[in-house]
């Protein structure tokens, strides 16, 4: 199953779907076989933390119990707020109060998250990371949903910085 894969591999669906365990589960075996392994998840409600008993968040963090796994929590309301501020931010100067209330309504729920969360990982996918991410000796790259510009600024540092 393991043989052949690609450079980089995404888990996406919906929730409790085993997205977090079969990501895990899979950078443990790429690290397991001495590959370096970068483990990203923007999961809504990702555990990726618990699941290696470590705190990690909004920037690459090595596991230290697995040799070669380091791993990064996107946060989406973070992403979910910077894009409401990017639509609303051009027009709030020039709209009237209830309609801009009304847009902020309507830019609250959850779609927006996850809006904001795919627009930040298309991000990452044109961003010139990807390119240095390919050209740098990963094994793999698990991706449970998503990504952002931050966390391709941080990626790129960090390859730039770990790569010999």
């Amino acid at each position: 199953m393991f043989d052949r894969l690609p450079k980089f591999i995404f888990f996406t669906g919906k929730g409790g779907v085993g997205k977090t365990s079969l990501a895990c589960a899979s950078a443990l075996k790429f690290a397991d076989d001495n590959q370096r392994v970068l483990l990203v998840s923007t999961d809504l409600a990702s555990n990726v933390g618990q699941v290696f008993d470590s705190v990690i968040g909004n920037w690459i963090t090595a596991i230290g119990a697995v040799p070669g796994l380091d791993a990064i929590e996107i946060y989406p309301e973070r992403a979910a707020e910077q894009y409401r501020k990017r639509i609303l931010s051009p027009v709030r100067e020039q709209l009237p109060a209830e309609v801009l209330a009304s847009m902020t309504e309507q830019l609250s729920g959850l779609c927006t998250t996850e809006i904001a969360v795919f627009d930040e990982f298309t991000e990452l996918l044109i961003d010139e990371t990807l390119a240095v991410m390919s050209a740098v000796e990963w094994g793999m790259v698990s991706i449970a949903i998503g990504d952002g510009r931050r966390a391709a600024q941080a990626i790129a540092a960090y390859l730039r910085d770990n790569t010999p």
